[in-house]
C-alpha cells in the first residue's frame, strides 16, 4: 500500500501521500470506523492540524504541509505562491491555482505550532 500513498504527489515537498496514509490509518480526525467508502489511498478523509478548527481534504492537507515546509527552510512565501501557480498551470495543467489551495499553503506557511528542534 505504501506505493499508493507515494503516488498522490509529484515532488519532495508534496505531502498528499502522507496525508492519505494518515487518514487511512485512522491517525487523525475523524478516525474512520467500520466499513467505509474511502478509497484505498485515503483521499476521501480529512486532516485536522493541532490548534486549528479547519478540516482539510488530503490534497489541501498536503498543501498546508508544503507551506510549512517552505517556511521552515526559509523560502519566501511569494516563491511558494509563484511555484504553486506555475505547477498548477503548466505541470499538472489544471489552470490557475485555486483559492482553496492558496489558503491551505498560506495557512501552513504561517502555522506556528511547528518549529525546528535543537
Amino acid at each position: 500500500m505504501d506505493d499508493i500513498y507515494g503516488s498522490l504527489g509529484n515532488g519532495e515537498f508534496d505531502f498528499a501521500g502522507e496525508m492519505g496514509a494518515l487518514v487511512r490509518n485512522g491517525e487523525n480526525y475523524p478516525a474512520l470506523r467500520g466499513a467505509t467508502n474511502v478509497p484505498e489511498d485515503g483521499t476521501g478523509g480529512f486532516v485536522k492540524f493541532e490548534g486549528s478548527n479547519t478540516l482539510y481534504n488530503v490534497y489541501d492537507g498536503g498543501n498546508f504541509m508544503t507551506g510549512k515546509a517552505f517556511q521552515m527552510i526559509g523560502a519566501p512565501l511569494n516563491v511558494l505562491k509563484s511555484g504553486a501557480e506555475f505547477n498548477s498551470r503548466y505541470i499538472s495543467r489544471q489552470g490557475p491555482d485555486t483559492s482553496t489551495d492558496k489558503k491551505a499553503y498560506t495557512t501552513g506557511y504561517n502555522y506556528n505550532r511547528v518549529g525546528w528542534k535543537k
